[in-house]
C-alpha cells in the first residue's frame, strides 16, 4: 500500500491508466529492491540477489494464481459482504495501516426516541434519550442498547419523561435541561428491554436490547484493529448502527440483529433514509438535526471536531460500511477444528510451549479479507456471468489463464477482455451465456505473500526448505503465522 499511495501521489490529476500505474509501480518496486540490496551490502550482509525480484517474476504469478485456485475449488474462499472501513474517493476497503486517525467535523446531539410498546403507566409522552456521536448514523439505526452495569434513572422533564443513563446527568446533557429534571424512579434494564421505541423520523420500530461484555480490546473506544481515537461521550442508552460502527457491528453479531448499510458507493445515503435518499453523509448530519428539531425530537446539537479514520492517500474520511469482498473463511469443511484437533501435528512439529500460543492464535483468528480494490497486484482469477452473475473459475478456465499469465505476466489481464482471457467456447454452466466480465478486485498483496510463502515452503512436503519473512512488529507474526498455518 505505501509503494501505491506513493506513486498515486506522483501521479498528475486526469483519467487513471492502469497499464501506465502498473509499470510505474513495478519501476518503484525494483528501485526499493535496489535500494535495500545496498543497505544490506553496507552492513557486510549478502544473499541470492537474482532471486530478490522474483515476485515480479511471471512464472511466480503464476504460482499464485494456481494457489487460489485450489483454496477457491476447496470451499475456502468466497465472495461475501464484509464490514470494514471505506474510501468514497478512491473507492476501496482500506486496512489498519492506510488509515490515520485525526478529528472532523460532525453534527452530534442528544435524540429523543419515542416510546411506543412499555412504561404505559408514566403516559404518552415518555422518551429513551441517547447520545448520537454521528446525527447520519440514525438514518442505520437498529437498536437501542442498554448495559446491565449501568443505573437508567426515569426523570420528568417540562411535561415530559425521559430514561437517561446516570452518567448522562453528570456530563455532557444540557445544563439548562438539568435544571428542570425531577427523578422519579430507577428503570430496571430487564424491564426496560422490554420496550419498543418508534424512531425519530423513519417509519420503522427500534427495539431496546442489553448490550452483551465485549472483550476489553474490542471497547467502544476503538474504531477498529489497532486504531484507537478518544472514546465516545460517555452513555448508558447506546444507538446502535452496526452497518456502520465496527462495535455496534460486533454487539449486532453477538445479538444476531441484521446489519444494515444506508450508505452507497458514492458515499450517499440509500432509499433507506427515505427523505434524506441521495444527501452526501458529510452532509447529512446538519440536515438530520433540523428535521429532528422540527418534530421535537432534538434536545441539543452541536457540530464538533470529533477524532474519525481517515484514507491516508487521499485525505478523505472513512466510512465503516459493509463492501462485497473476497473471504478466506477459516471454518469451512470445519478446517479451524481439524487444525486445533490434529494431536499428532502439534507433537511432531512444535514444543509444548510453541503449541500454545499458536493453538491461542488460532483460535482468536477471524475470517480475514483477501481482495482489494486497487491497480496494482495480481488478478483475481474470475470470471462474472452477465447473464446470471455466475463466478466462473473452473479447473479449465484456471489452466488457460494461469498459462497465459505465466508466458506474458499477470499485465495481460489488463490488456486483453474477458473473451481473449478465457478458452474458446466457453459458457456459463449455469445458463449457457458467453458473456463475461472479469473480477474488478485484485488480490491483497499481504495473502498474496501469504501464498507466496505457503508455495515455497516445505508445507505438504517430502523436502524440507526455508522461507525467510520479516516482521516489523512481534504481534504481527502470530497472526500471519496462524494464517499460515491454515493456508498451508
Amino acid at each position: 500500500p505505501a509503494l501505491e499511495r506513493r506513486v498515486l501521489n506522483s501521479q498528475k490529476e486526469g483519467s487513471f491508466d492502469s497499464l501506465r500505474f502498473r509499470r510505474q509501480c513495478r519501476r518503484e518496486f525494483q528501485h526499493e529492491v535496489e535500494y535495500r540490496q545496498q543497505q544490506l551490502h553496507a552492513l557486510g550482509i549478502f544473499g541470492d540477489w537474482e532471486s530478490a525480484g522474483k515476485n515480479l517474476d511471471p512464472r511466480h504469478e503464476a504460482k499464485i494464481i494456481t494457489s487460489f485456485g485450489k483454496l477457491r475449488e476447496l470451499g475456502y474462499l468466497n465472495k461475501d459482504r464484509k464490514s470494514g472501513y471505506w474510501c468514497q474517493k478512491c473507492n476501496i476497503t482500506l486496512s489498519e495501516d492506510e488509515i490515520e486517525i485525526r478529528p472532523s467535523p460532525a453534527y452530534s446531539g442528544y435524540v429523543k426516541f419515542p416510546v411506543s410498546v412499555g412504561l404505559e403507566e408514566f403516559g404518552e409522552d415518555v422518551y429513551f434519550v441517547a447520545w448520537i456521536e454521528e446525527l447520519w448514523k440514525l438514518a442505520g439505526s437498529v437498536a437501542l442498547g442498554l448495559r446491565a452495569n449501568c443505573r437508567y434513572f426515569i426523570t420528568e422533564c417540562r411535561g415530559e419523561v425521559l430514561i437517561l443513563a446516570e452518567e448522562d446527568l453528570t456530563t455532557r446533557f444540557p445544563l439548562e435541561a438539568r435544571k428542570n429534571i425531577n427523578i422519579l424512579g430507577i428503570g430496571k434494564v430487564d424491564a426496560l428491554v422490554d420496550c419498543m421505541c418508534a424512531h425519530p423520523f423513519l417509519g420503522v420500530d427500534v427495539s431496546i436490547v442489553s448490550i452483551p461484555e465485549l472483550p476489553a480490546e474490542e471497547s467502544r473506544s476503538e474504531v477498529g484493529a489497532g486504531l484507537k481515537p478518544a472514546p465516545t461521550p460517555p452513555t448508558g442508552v447506546m444507538h446502535l448502527a452496526p452497518g456502520h460502527h465496527p462495535t455496534d457491528c460486533q454487539i449486532a453479531q453477538a445479538l444476531r440483529l441484521p446489519i444494515p448499510s444506508v450508505v452507497d458507493d458514492a458515499g450517499c445515503l440509500t432509499e433507506e433514509a427515505e427523505k434524506f435518499c441521495g444527501i452526501e453523509v458529510v452532509e447529512a448530519g446538519k440536515f438530520i438535526a433540523f428535521e429532528l428539531e422540527k418534530r421535537g425530537y432534538l434536545i441539543c446539537a452541536e457540530q464538533e471536531n470529533i477524532p474519525q479514520p481517515h484514507c491516508l492517500t487521499c485525505g478523505n474520511s472513512a466510512l465503516f460500511r459493509p463492501v462485497q469482498q473476497w473471504i478466506f473463511s477459516l471454518d469451512n469443511n470445519r478446517l479451524r477444528h481439524r487444525v486445533l484437533h490434529a494431536h499428532d501435528y502439534w507433537v511432531n512439529h512444535y514444543s509444548q510451549e510453541e503449541g500454545q500460543w499458536i493453538q491461542q492464535a488460532l483460535r482468536e483468528l477471524t475470517d480475514s479479507c483477501v481482495s482489494c480494490r486497487r491497480g496494482w497486484g495480481i488478478p483475481i482469477p474470475v470470471f462474472r456471468c452477465e447473464g446470471c452473475d455466475y463466478h466462473l473459475s473452473d479447473t479449465r478456465t484456471l489452466r488457460a489463464l494461469r498459462d497465459l499469465i505465466c508466458r506474458r505476466g499477470s499485465d495481460v489481464w489488463f490488456k486483453l477482455n474477458a473473451t481473449e482471457l478465457l478458452p474458446p467456447d466457453t459458457v456459463c454452466p449455469n445458463c449457457d451465456a458467453k458473456e463475461f466480465r472479469k473480477e474488478p478486485m485484485l488480490l491483497d498483496g499481504r495473502f498474496a505473500i501469504l501464498l507466496n510463502a505457503t508455495y515455497n515452503s516445505d508445507a505438504k512436503k517430502n523436502s524440507s526448505k526455508l522461507v525467510n519473512v520479516c516482521f516489523f512488529f512481534q504481534d504481527s507474526f502470530y497472526k500471519w503465522f496462524a494464517q499460515f498455518i491454515l493456508t498451508s
